[in-house]
């Protein structure tokens, strides 16, 4: 799950690879080649309850377009369930609204798991926690960001301040974002805290500003 980011880029040159796409996969085969015994852990015990961890970067792909990256847990030391990373389909026009538009998305999707858990018998009673690093675009699904500052945001991303209701929003500090690497080139500390997160879920401090 780790390697998200980088197969995206790479899956992102098949139409036309280079001498580059052939190197950076050769990286990633080498990468898993050199990791067998990694996995994916889940806990079976204690209670389901799902959990999920947004970011983005700005304007950090070709076109000046920024990328979404989030991931969803279930229970406090269970690997993660589903990892996400992916240019954002159009250009923001600042880092808040980077941060917005994939909140949109980390949201769309968390909805969905919680229909899927009702489903299956495990009904989400509580909100959903749903952590995120800009203070703005917390402000701005509170519906306390200044208005002038926000006209620019389109109207789909919006939907975040309907879902708030049945969310809470929580913001974790930037030096705690564990899916930094979703979005970004991480240093070698960094990528080993998201493959730890990723495989199995550590609990991170974070200030719940919701209330």
């Amino acid at each position: 799950m780790e390697l998200h980011l980088a197969l995206n880029q790479v899956a992102r040159e098949m139409h036309q690879p280079t001498r580059e796409t052939e190197e950076a996969m050769n990286q990633i085969l080498n990468y898993l080649g050199n990791r067998p015994h990694d996995g994916l852990l889940y806990i079976r015990s204690g209670k389901i309850t799902l959990t999920c961890y947004v970011d983005a970067s700005w304007q950090s792909e070709r076109g000046n377009v920024s990328r979404t990256g989030f991931a969803t847990n279930l229970g406090n030391n269970s690997a993660a369930i589903m990892a996400y990373s992916k240019a954002q389909i159009y250009a923001t026009l600042s880092s808040q609204h980077s941060e917005i538009a994939a909140l949109t998305e980390a949201v769309r999707s968390v909805l969905h798991l919680r229909m899927l858990l009702e489903d299956m018998g495990h009904e989400q009673e509580e909100p959903t926690d749903i952590w995120e690093d800009n203070t703005a675009c917390i402000a701005f699904a509170n519906s306390t960001a200044p208005l002038e500052k926000t006209k620019h945001i389109a109207n789909r991303d919006r939907f975040v301040r309907e879902a708030v209701n049945t969310k809470q929003i929580r913001k974790i500090h930037t030096k705690d974002q564990p899916v930094d690497g979703l979005t970004k080139a991480i240093g070698g500390d960094e990528f080993r805290k998201i493959r730890l997160f990723l495989q199995r879920r550590r609990t991170t401090k974070a200030e719940n500003i919701n209330e």
